[in-house]
């Protein structure tokens, strides 16, 4: 989210709940509206940042991501050997990715 775009939560958030005048230097009027900015500001703060093509995972696997795993065991994959595709048993990685996708999302987090 840019800053703008934050700006523009905060306000629709605070719309009716505290004043909204600005002074001539953007500062909001209002004490109140200011603390209710430094709050918004230090809530947004908190908010983990996760880097693209990186998610979140509790640290033990759930059930769901253990029977991801599992299932892949009896299941092959082609890997491409270079001048060749081949059947194989899936590996590690496909584990991985499979237990990735069966990981809860923080949203869905208690």
């Amino acid at each position: 989210m840019t800053p703008d775009q934050d700006m523009a939560a905060f306000e629709a958030w605070a719309l009716g709940k505290a004043e909204l005048h600005k002074m001539p230097r953007g500062e909001y009027a209002s004490r109140i509206t200011r603390v209710m900015l430094d709050a918004w500001q230090a809530r947004a703060a908190l908010q983990p940042v996760i880097p693209e093509g990186w998610q979140l995972v509790p640290k033990r696997p759930t059930e769901e991501m253990v029977e991801a795993a599992n299932n892949g065991d009896d299941e092959y994959t082609l890997r491409n050997f270079g001048p060749r595709m081949q059947r194989v048993m899936q590996g590690p990685e496909d584990h991985y990715v499979a237990m990735l996708a069966a990981a809860p999302k923080p949203e869905d987090a208690p």
